[in-house]
């Protein structure tokens, strides 16, 4: 799977139809209109003499299922394996790093008996 690649799905929950698709071939599908979702209160600014602008989230795209015409929304699906390949390389490098940390002391706790060893026993 190529990295600029997405994988989206459609699931209804009532009827549990389902499709899974890179999103090219949803045009066959009737998609229901919507509009942003006010998140904060217009507020006025008695400096400024006018109004400040609120602020607006955009929904997901919906659908209507085909099958019993329920709404459906369109959800990307992660890459499982890449996100698992990742963080088994980040569990590989902090052992290899824990090891290498512990062989640096190994040898510098070596040293010091070596030093310690050389002046006690002159």
């Amino acid at each position: 799977m190529t990295d600029g690649y997405k994988i989206f799905q459609l699931y209804c929950d009532r009827c549990h139809w389902k499709k899974i698709t890179n999103g090219e071939d949803i045009g066959s599908l009737y998609e229901i209109k919507t509009s942003s979702i006010q998140t904060s209160l217009p507020k006025y600014d008695d400096v400024a003499k006018k109004t400040v602008e609120t602020k607006f989230q955009k929904q997901n795209r919906k659908f209507k299922c085909p099958s019993c015409g329920h709404s459906v929304i369109l959800k990307q699906i992660t890459d499982t394996q890449k996100s698992l390949d990742a963080q088994k390389e980040i569990e590989k490098r902090t052992t290899e790093r824990k090891e290498l940390e512990e062989s640096i002391l190994r040898e510098q706790n070596r040293r010091e008996y070596e030093k310690k060893d050389r002046i006690e026993g002159s």
